[in-house]
């Protein structure tokens, strides 16, 4: 027979090993909460009297789950959820749904919720509706948004109020750098709400027009970076510096597909499409001697194809006026 392990301060086992608290059922099925901060579930095997060691929880495949479209307010844990750890495929919903609050608390308790539908399932973040014990704190403050095939890991908290299940940390979506763009906008450019590609040599050159440099460009295949159950989108982060002379002009950093490609003797020009929607970053006449960085958000990953990271100028710029944008075009698996 092994010595059972003792739990802080839990008295001395009895004559057989069995602490206070455990109770062994039929089987040889071992239960137990000791002072509502440890609960396990063991099956018989070899090792002890009852046949496991009493304070490890017996393996649980997933138990399914079914939820309803919509609020889902003190979800019930399917029979036999295991009181220790207990992994859940949720069914159901065909709409998009939320889990506000998850009865069956114990302390120390830890469930997951696997979203195994098409719909977006929404933990909700300190929801106003359902038991105030069974409600949700999300590492991030807000609610919190899973896709299909992705899950939640939840954590009793039973020993201070508030009482809640606390979302563990998700993995945070990592970005990829596609490609990236460095641009010197020099006085006296004239723009008029021009669309410009940007030259290898930093050089500006308008949508249709050629230089003796080719562009700053890359091909866009989407299949590059697909991940399972997940969505690929897109942002742009940049930056403007300013010398001691406002432009005196806004300049528009986006993203922008290449349609066609010309030139002539010694010179290259390529013209540029729609900007891509969502991708825009506005820069106001920046002030003298500044850095200011700027972000377009996250936005639809576009058709695969031709692309660069283009500028739009709205007027001429000033003279003595020297700006300079670097720009990173990212993809974001969330």
């Amino acid at each position: 027979m092994s010595r059972l392990i003792r739990l802080r301060d839990a008295p001395e086992s009895d004559a057989f090993g069995v602490p206070p608290g455990v109770t062994v059922g039929p089987g040889g099925a071992v239960t137990s909460t000791v002072d509502d901060e440890l609960s396990f579930e063991t099956v018989p095997g070899p090792g002890s009297l009852f046949g496991a060691d009493p304070f490890v929880h017996a393996p649980q495949g997933f138990l399914n789950l079914t939820l309803v479209n919509g609020v889902n307010d003190d979800v019930v844990l399917p029979v036999g959820a295991n009181p220790n750890y207990c992994p859940i495929r949720v069914l159901g919903p065909t709409l998009a749904f939320s889990v506000s609050s998850v009865a069956g608390a114990i302390s120390g308790r830890k469930i997951l919720l696997w979203n195994s539908v098409a719909s977006l399932m929404t933990i909700t973040h300190e929801a106003l509706t359902g038991t105030a014990g069974n409600r949700i704190k999300t590492p991030t403050g807000a609610d919190f948004t899973l896709t299909q095939f992705q899950f939640a890991e939840l954590i009793y908290q039973g020993r201070a109020a508030p009482l809640r299940w606390i979302m563990a940390p998700a993995q945070q979506p990592s970005a990829v750098v596609v490609a990236s763009m460095e641009a010197n906008i020099v006085a006296g450019l004239v723009g008029g709400n021009n669309n410009f590609w940007v030259a290898n040599n930093g050089q500006l050159s308008a949508s249709g027009t050629s230089i003796a440099a080719g562009a700053q460009q890359f091909r866009l295949n989407s299949a590059d970076f697909a991940q399972l159950g997940k969505t690929s989108r897109m942002r742009i982060n940049a930056v403007c510096d300013i010398n001691p002379t406002q432009a005196g002009v806004t300049f528009t950093v986006g993203l922008y597909p290449i349609t066609g490609v010309g030139g002539g003797a010694a010179i290259i020009g390529y013209t540029l499409g729609a900007v891509v929607a969502g991708s825009t970053i506005a820069f106001a006449n920046p002030a003298i001697n500044t850095q200011t960085a700027g972000t377009s958000g996250l936005f639809t990953m576009p058709a695969d194809g031709f692309y660069l990271i283009g500028v739009q100028v709205s007027g001429t710029t000033a003279a003595n006026s020297l700006s300079s944008i670097s720009a990173q075009l990212e993809v974001v698996n969330t």
